[in-house]
């Protein structure tokens, strides 16, 4: 029977006292387990299976049973992301962890969203998300920065449809546009960074789905 998977920050020892209270409260109330129950904990590179001696509301007392390295990403990606509709956003976040894109760089360009979402509820979708798919790392939420500095700043590729079609997807980081897409202005502007704009077919895609495409073909070609 496969095991479920906790993320956590906590230094974890062969025998803890663990306390993190949303945890405790999945362990009892949602999937309640009582003591001799299994559970694993990752989050510094290992997998660390845990037998379930005690657990309470406030703790729970915990003995390793086994220890293995955690399941990395093999190559770094990073998923720059025009600020989109909420949920289409969250939605890109959660399937391109799955995918193991392993940085998000949320942007501002002039046809976005302007206004970037609670950040605490975005690091839970890549938890959660992370946990569910067998990645040990957690993708980075980066700060929210405007388009002219992640062109200026990042090593990337945009994808738009005026851009030259192309099957190279070996770069450090995809940019996906709004969904009004990118205006003349930054697409001169990319071209004036020295910036690569590329295309991955004919149709227009919404930009939720080009995430994730672009995501695939970098990540599981």
């Amino acid at each position: 029977m496969r095991l479920h998977r906790f993320y956590t920050t906590e230094y974890l020892t062969p025998e803890l006292l663990y306390t993190h209270s949303e945890h405790l409260h999945q362990w009892r109330n949602v999937f309640r387990y009582i003591a001799g129950d299994s559970v694993v904990l990752f989050g510094d590179g290992f997998e660390h299976s845990y037998r379930i001696e005690d657990i309470d509301k406030k703790s729970a007392t915990l003995v390793e049973i086994a220890k293995t390295p955690s399941r990395m990403q093999s190559r770094e990606c990073g998923l720059a992301l025009a600020l989109i509709k909420k949920d289409n956003f969250e939605l890109v976040l959660s399937k391109c962890t799955e995918l193991g894109v392993t940085d998000l760089y949320p942007f501002i360009s002039e046809r976005s969203i302007q206004k970037m979402y609670g950040e605490e509820r975005l690091h839970k979708i890549l938890v959660e998300a992370a946990e569910q798919s067998g990645w040990g790392r957690v993708p980075t939420l980066h700060s929210v920065q405007k388009f002219e500095d992640m062109v200026q700043n990042n090593n990337c590729v945009i994808y738009d449809m005026t851009g030259e079609a192309s099957t190279d997807f070996d770069t450090r980081i995809i940019c996906i546009g709004p969904e009004g897409g990118y205006s003349e202005h930054e697409l001169q502007l990319a071209k004036d960074f020295g910036t690569k704009i590329r295309k991955m077919g004919e149709g227009i895609l919404r930009a939720e789905t080009a995430a994730i495409v672009a995501a695939s073909l970098r990540l599981l070609s």
